[in-house]
């Protein structure tokens, strides 16, 4: 990324200010990013998704769309 300096101070801001115990800090780091859902919580996310429809001004993304795009998006993040 960019600035890979800038995840580092994240991570310790966060860790410092507003720490949350269900959090892994230690290890957000480039290369081990996750951004897609695994097991159930997917299936979850898309009945959310299907729920929350008609807040778009249009047609919005199918949800495969969605998570397809953010599996790319982790990937770049990740190299």
């Amino acid at each position: 990324m960019a600035k890979p300096d800038l995840l580092a101070s994240v991570v310790r801001n966060k860790s410092l200010l507003f720490r949350d115990a269900k959090a892994s800090y230690e290890t957000a780091a480039f290369g081990t990013l996750k951004l897609m859902p695994t097991g159930n919580p997917v299936d979850d996310q898309k009945r959310d998704y299907a729920a929350m429809g008609e807040m778009f001004m249009g047609d919005g993304p199918d949800f495969d769309t969605v998570m397809k795009t953010i599996s790319k998006l982790e990937e770049m993040i990740n190299g």
